[in-house]
């Protein structure tokens, strides 16, 4: 069953055709990753998925709705969570705090109801603070759920941002290039998180340049270039695909 499904989408500005007429899907339960070279369109793809661009035309279709003309906001009460490539968290917060933020699409106290206290909006705050540090036990950053976000390290504030992300309940997982900046030593515990949080029943869609990651750890990938699709399919074969390496490295790769 095919959780996401996107069909015939093109994103221009101007004259520029940064994504152009792109068809494919994700499986439920996967981690589908997309590559490309600089420029492929990637990030702009993200961006419409998640309801920050408007699409030239085409469709997005989430557990069998089109979300086109959704906002943000209702994407993610829809399911949808993404991280982004540069970082978005908030280094005067503690980790918790940063955390708890990333459940608002999940909250139902109205703005009256939170301003007189009521009990059942204590109740919901309990509940989100309970969410919030169990998504830092996940990524291994509960010991320090009281401590300001800016003493992480570059790596720990992308599992925060992840925790965040997660802590909506998503069924579809954005990640934007997550080892990015990275250390090479984290990026294994990295790919052991993802592979974790996959494992949990969240289906990931990954941005990432890192090739070694991607190969290890997705089911599918999609390749594109300059916004159209380019190639698709298991690891092993994308990455012996002529087209992909002529993208990648040049005409001159194939014959060497």
């Amino acid at each position: 069953m095919n959780l996401l499904e996107v069909r015939d989408l093109s994103v221009h500005f101007g004259g520029l055709r940064a994504v152009d007429e792109l068809s494919f899907s994700v499986a439920a339960g996967r981690i589908k990753g997309i590559i490309g070279p600089n420029g492929a369109g990637k990030t702009t793809l993200f961006n419409a998925l998640a309801g920050l661009v408007a699409l030239t035309r085409g469709d997005i279709v989430f557990d069998g709705e089109s979300i086109v003309g959704l906002r943000s906001f209702q994407r993610a009460e829809r399911g949808i969570a993404r991280t982004f490539q540069n970082l978005q968290i908030f280094r005067e917060l503690s980790l918790l705090e940063n955390v708890m933020i990333g459940r608002h699409p999940r909250t139902r106290a109205g703005f009256f109801a939170s301003l007189a206290g009521l009990p059942s909006v204590r109740r919901e705050e309990t509940d989100i603070e309970a969410r919030a540090y169990d998504k830092l036990a996940l990524l291994g950053l509960a010991d320090r759920a009281d401590s300001s976000a800016a003493g992480l390290s570059f790596g720990e504030a992308k599992l925060l941002e992840i925790a965040r992300a997660l802590v909506a309940e998503p069924r579809l997982l954005l990640l934007d290039e997550p080892a990015a900046g990275v250390p090479h030593g984290e990026q294994a515990a990295l790919s052991a998180i993802i592979r974790r949080v996959n494992d949990s029943g969240v289906t990931v869609l990954l941005v990432e340049h890192n090739m070694r990651m991607v190969m290890n750890l997705c089911h599918e990938v999609l390749v594109l270039n300059y916004g159209r699709h380019l190639a698709e399919g298991p690891p092993a074969e994308v990455s012996r695909n002529r087209d992909v390496i002529v993208a990648y490295l040049g005409e001159e790769a194939v014959h060497a």
